[in-house]
């Protein structure tokens, strides 16, 4: 009873995770946040916002981000830029680290694409 118990559990947690796995939209919206930000404010430079508010920040990210390869596994989803994983999509809720975060990672890749290094 307790294994029958257990793999119902099991099973209900995963119909969830099928359920709640964000979608490729999702991905993007995330990162166009979090990327506008990290561009505007660490790799561009600028600081204040762009274009009045928000969404200049978001048009920059959303331009950036729509470069990424999405990648549905039914239970969670990613995105990938050059081979690495720049969001991860679980139970309704996209991680994409910090602006930080992102900001090395695009200074990375610049870095790479400008000495001719494909990762």
């Amino acid at each position: 009873m307790k294994k029958f118990l257990v793999l119902v559990i099991l099973v209900a947690i995963g119909y969830g995770m099928y359920v709640t796995n964000p979608q490729e939209e999702d991905h993007r919206n995330k990162l166009g946040e979090v990327w506008g930000d990290a561009l505007r404010e660490n790799v561009l430079g600028m600081k204040g916002k762009i274009f009045g508010g928000k969404i200049g920040d978001k048009l920059i990210g959303t331009t950036v981000a729509g470069l990424a390869e999405y990648h549905n596994y039914y239970l969670f989803s990613t995105m990938k830029l050059q081979g690495t994983t720049i969001s991860v999509g679980a139970f309704n809720y996209v991680y994409c680290g910090t602006s930080e975060q992102v900001s090395e990672t695009i200074v990375e890749k610049i870095q790479d694409a400008l000495q001719g290094n494909k990762k």
